[in-house]
């Protein structure tokens, strides 16, 4: 969809007429024909089966000109996890001991029961990690099963500090910008979309810091 709006929101600016009126409508419309188009082009539906030693996906849609295979994953070859938020699209990531990726992708805005397959799938790893704990205990067992992590998300990760003063500078300079200087901005929409951004990155920061302490 940012491949849809990003350059049609450039290509808006340069040929509608200077008026933030007009630029700020054509913007929101552009929008919303890709949130539009995304739902045909870009959706899938997938059910999602969990049980203490399998987690099984069977694709109910399909992408399009996709043809994705029904899968069924023992925890036991499962390495880590992830759980991303974001503005649009959520992220549930899971990395295989062969550091096979399968990324779940979900857009905010669609009822479905993600947000309860993500608050409970932390409980079936807890689970599988006792078991390894008692695998790595018993010293009769050639093979033992090591537990599986939970990896940092991009609020939390090594670079993360950089990027929330970065954020915290682009919401201070647009927001100043479109404050005091006499034109203000030519799109305040695409300001306001750069500071919402900024802001909804400096408030995971802090929440996941939150949760460490």
């Amino acid at each position: 969809m940012l491949l849809i709006v990003i350059p049609g929101v450039i290509l808006f600016h340069e040929i509608l007429p200077d008026d933030t009126g007009v630029n700020i409508i054509a913007s929101i419309c552009l929008i919303g024909i890709g949130l539009f188009l995304q739902r045909f082009i870009s959706r899938a539906e997938i059910e999602i089966s969990l049980t203490k030693e399998f987690l099984t996906i069977k694709w109910l849609h399909q992408y399009i000109f996709h043809k994705n295979p029904d899968r069924k994953i023992s925890f036991r070859e499962i390495k880590s996890y992830k759980y991303q938020e974001d503005q649009n699209f959520d992220l549930f990531q899971i990395t295989l001991i062969d550091d096979t990726e399968i990324n779940f992708w979900h857009f905010t805005f669609t009822k479905d029961d993600f947000d309860s397959f993500v608050q409970i799938f932390p409980e079936f790893i807890e689970y599988h990690n006792k078991i390894a704990e008692t695998e790595t205990s018993d010293k009769k067992l050639t093979y033992k099963q090591p537990k599986i992590e939970r990896a940092k998300s991009i609020y939390e990760n090594e670079a993360s500090p950089v990027f929330v003063i970065l954020a915290i500078g682009v919401v201070l300079v647009i927001s100043l910008v479109m404050i005091f200087k006499d034109n203000g901005v030519s799109n305040p929409f695409l300001g306001l979309t750069a500071i919402s951004g900024g802001v909804f990155y400096i408030i995971q920061y802090f929440k996941y810091r939150k949760r460490k302490k």
